[in-house]
């Protein structure tokens, strides 16, 4: 039972789609941790991380919207995405998020991990 639960928890967050004899590549940014929906070696990133006030993404060109998942999976907060845009996060409680990346056709570009920190 714990191991469908993780299991689904994988594949909230990620997006990702189960099929049978096809290989899944997964991208690993040394900056952003984040799983790469179609196995492409985009740099896109979102920074900083973790994050106090607010956060950017960097190389957004294909970025339509951004969204924040909670840990549980609920989306929080839902934005459209033009290229600068600043993101607040000083509403969010202390802890980890789900943001994933949308392109023009609401295809998951990259799903990232946010680490919500507070300043000193």
């Amino acid at each position: 039972m714990t191991k469908r639960i993780i299991i689904a928890f994988i594949i909230i967050f990620s997006g990702l789609t189960i099929s049978f004899g096809q290989d899944q590549t997964f991208g690993d940014d040394a900056q952003a941790q984040s799983f790469s929906q179609r196995g492409d070696k985009s740099d896109v990133m979102l920074y900083p991380n973790p994050a106090t006030d607010f956060f950017v993404i960097k190389n957004d060109k294909n970025v339509a919207s951004v969204v924040i998942y909670n840990i549980i999976g609920k989306a929080i907060k839902t934005n459209q995405h033009n290229k600068g845009n600043v993101y607040s996060v000083e509403d969010l409680q202390k802890g980890f998020y789900i943001v994933r990346l949308f392109d023009h056709k609401n295809q998951v570009l990259k799903v990232l991990r946010l680490n919500r920190n507070y300043g000193a």
